[in-house]
């Protein structure tokens, strides 16, 4: 596959605020070919393998596409469930852990160590309203109860234990190589 250096797109990565000015040239390659600021249309995010990488690796923007998706999904969910019609529990539960909870995890143990604290409680805050709508309980139920309730963890719980999984595997089999 041969890139387009004409259709190209890039984003600066970086933790502080500094962007460099806009007559300043970056020293960027593409098969050989400088890359100049001016000829190419410099993007604020990007998305790399179904995940969207903001330029402060912030996760802000992909934390706001999940809500986006998956509010669609907990509301169907939510729409099939009631106390004394519908399907059970346990089938919402399995529902949830198949439909919803696979995207919100999904690459959690490569992005989730450096989000921020307030994409967190974004993160959080969609993974109990699908525990809350499988278990069909009221939104002033406390977090812990709707988690001990649906049978499942806080997400930064599970995505920590990802994160260790993860690390464990490749600690594993880092020999193989």
């Amino acid at each position: 596959m041969t890139p387009n250096v004409t259709k190209t797109e890039y984003v600066l990565f970086r933790r502080g605020t500094r962007v460099p000015a806009a007559g300043e040239d970056i020293p960027l390659q593409l098969q050989g070919q400088q890359i100049h600021r001016s000829a190419h249309r410099e993007v604020k995010d990007v998305r790399l393998l179904g995940i969207r990488l903001d330029s402060q690796l912030s996760m802000s923007q992909h934390a706001d596409y999940l809500k986006k998706t998956l509010v669609k999904r907990i509301h169907q969910l939510a729409a099939i469930s009631g106390a004394e019609w519908g399907p059970s529990t346990a089938d919402l539960r399995s529902f949830m852990l198949g439909f919803i909870m696979p995207v919100l995890n999904y690459a959690s143990e490569s992005w989730y160590s450096f989000t921020c604290t307030t994409v967190r409680k974004k993160l959080e805050t969609i993974a109990t309203a699908a525990s809350r709508a499988a278990s069909g309980l009221l939104v002033a139920t406390p977090k812990q109860d709707v988690h001990f309730e649906c049978d499942t963890f806080p997400f930064a719980d599970v995505a920590a234990l990802s994160a260790l999984a993860y690390y464990e595997r490749n600690l594993r089999t880092s020999g193989d190589r």
